[in-house]
């Protein structure tokens, strides 16, 4: 049926202006280009545990368990991600600590670099990572 409710009859003549045309500078346009916003990184970790993505993160809103925030650890060389689910911001440094040991007695390594992104509107810094 036709979207002005008219006869089927007269969808050919509707036709062209049923297809979304996008304009090379609209986001959706951009979001379909195939180059990236960014250069792609040619320095990838080589072993297990040698560079960890850390991101701490806020949820809208609180969660049954009363979670207010989690924080998100990602292994460069695998990709392998683990999460941690937090009451309180400054909960970050004991989420830290037990992904560090679980690193080290789970798989016997110790984490060399991290790159920690803080997004959102978090008040406090991360924390010094040693």
């Amino acid at each position: 049926m036709c979207p002005q409710r008219c006869s089927a009859k007269c969808l050919p003549a509707h036709k062209n202006s049923l297809r979304f045309k996008p304009q090379s500078s609209s986001p959706f346009a951009q979001g379909k280009m195939k180059s990236r916003s960014f250069p792609e990184s040619q320095s990838h970790a080589m072993t297990l545990f040698e560079l960890i993505h850390l991101d701490l993160k806020s949820l809208p809103v609180e969660s049954y368990h009363r979670f207010r925030y989690f924080i998100v650890f990602i292994d460069d060389k695998t990709s392998h991600m683990w999460m941690a689910n937090l009451r309180k911001e400054s909960d970050a440094s004991k989420a830290i600590k037990n992904f560090k040991a679980m690193a080290r007695i789970q798989h016997g390594a110790t984490i060399k670099r991290w790159q920690i992104k803080q997004g959102g509107s978090l008040s406090t810094p991360i924390l010094w990572i040693p």
